[in-house]
């Protein structure tokens, strides 16, 4: 359902570092901005990604002031360790982000993400999910954690210098991409893949099902354990409602 924006909604670009001295009572969120259709940011209520719609919601609901920030995703989590950011969003789970940032136990959604080439483009990936099997190389933004399991996994030529996945398909029709790993969500907010004349080639199976993405909460938030652990187990209860509707 499409959630109004309130009135103390403001957004920003960052050009520098933020001062955590100008934080007050509001919390500020940070996100890439760029993926869509989840975290992506409109300049009308009804442009938002699904996951910037439900943390807009989510305040609502909480009947705290927000601020969202726009940045590249790499950037929002490390300003999320160091406590510039209060938060940030949509973030899959790994240990190395758990290091500093709380998850709440209940997340912003699921997705999926799927490997995609060219048509006609000869490939071998089947049920094993080998990496090397897939064209070469392999797209995936920075900083995303899908990304990091592809590198992780020291298979193939994984290239990971675009911020978004708009940039890797381009690369991709190109020719100086092999494949990419993306969201169905995202490949259609680009191409139709169900129009004869798309380029781009659906592989099967998934690259990974059923991921969890969560809005995440600095460890530093207030520097102060139990206003961090009140507002969670808030964000959880509102969350629960939110997705039930």
């Amino acid at each position: 359902m499409k959630k109004r924006v309130p009135l103390f909604l403001c957004l920003s670009l960052l050009a520098g570092s933020f001062s955590t001295s100008v934080l007050a009572e509001t919390v500020h969120v940070c996100t890439s901005g760029s993926w869509v259709p989840f975290s992506n940011i409109g300049e009308k209520s009804d442009e938002h990604g699904l996951h910037t719609q439900k943390v807009i919601a989510l305040f609502e609901a909480l009947d705290e002031d927000l601020k969202l920030h726009e940045a590249p995703w790499k950037r929002c989590l490390k300003m999320v360790e160091t406590g510039e950011m209060d938060a940030a969003y949509s973030a899959s789970y790994n240990e190395e982000r758990a290091d500093y940032a709380f998850y709440p136990s209940v997340s912003l959604g699921r997705v999926t993400h799927i490997a995609v080439t060219i048509k006609g483009v000869s490939n071998s990936w089947d049920e094993d999910r080998d990496l090397e099997d897939l064209p070469q190389p392999v797209g995936s933004p920075l900083g995303y954690s899908v990304t990091r399991d592809l590198l992780k996994e020291g298979k193939g030529q994984v290239v990971s210098t675009s911020y978004d996945d708009e940039q890797n398909l381009r690369l991709l029709l190109e020719g100086k991409l092999g494949s990419v790993i993306l969201t169905p969500e995202t490949l259609e907010e680009f191409f139709s893949t169900k129009s004869a004349d798309c380029p781009i080639e659906v592989l099967s199976p998934p690259y990974r099902e059923g991921n969890e993405v969560f809005m995440i909460l600095s460890k530093l938030y207030r520097n102060d354990p139990a206003r961090a652990a009140d507002l969670l187990m808030r964000i959880d209860k509102a969350l629960a409602g939110i997705n039930r509707s």
